[in-house]
């Protein structure tokens, strides 16, 4: 699950769990880090941005049933806003490319004739490598547009996150 997607309660399961053994004092710094980046998806002239989930990443428990049913509903309502653009690619896409490492494609607005900033990044587990070589930017848009493509749109999308939250509410 994107950070930028996670509830309060979803990033501190995450971080409890995971072999960082981080401090306490660690631990609140972090989540208080993750929060303030997460801002920016209601800040007034907030970005465009779109995120494309798969449907393992909406069943995946983290911590206890409640906490995924609260941020499945958390997803629902970041998708209500008008900046924001959630798919979901579920488990039956036939015609999904493979996604090997989390990549995002970039495209900031510049104002005047310089034309957008355009860049792509690959990230793994232990690294990541930001590029805005034309090349690397054209496959990493061009696999960002397949997987869209792939996803349900963000109707269907918000309407089987939420379909997905009742299973976990029962």
């Amino acid at each position: 699950m994107p950070g930028l997607l996670q509830t309060e309660q979803c990033i501190r399961a995450l971080l409890t769990t995971a072999e960082l053994q981080l401090s306490d004092q660690s631990t609140e710094d972090a989540i208080g880090a993750r929060r303030e980046r997460q801002a920016v998806l209601t800040k007034p002239q907030a970005p465009q941005v779109s995120f494309v989930l798969s449907e393992s990443s909406l069943r995946r428990v983290v911590g206890d049933r409640s906490l995924v049913d609260d941020q499945l509903r958390h997803i629902a309502d970041i998708a209500r806003r008008t900046t924001v653009q959630i798919h979901v690619l579920p488990f039956d896409a036939a015609t999904a490319p493979r996604a090997t490492h989390d990549f995002n494609p970039f495209r900031v607005p510049s104002p005047g004739n310089a034309g957008p900033l355009e860049f792509g990044y690959v990230g793994d587990f232990t690294d990541g490598r930001y590029s805005d070589g034309h090349e690397d930017v054209h496959a990493c848009t061009l696999r960002w547009q397949r997987l869209v493509a792939a996803a349900l749109d963000p109707v269907e999308s918000e309407e089987f996150t939420m379909r997905v939250a009742d299973e976990f509410a029962r």
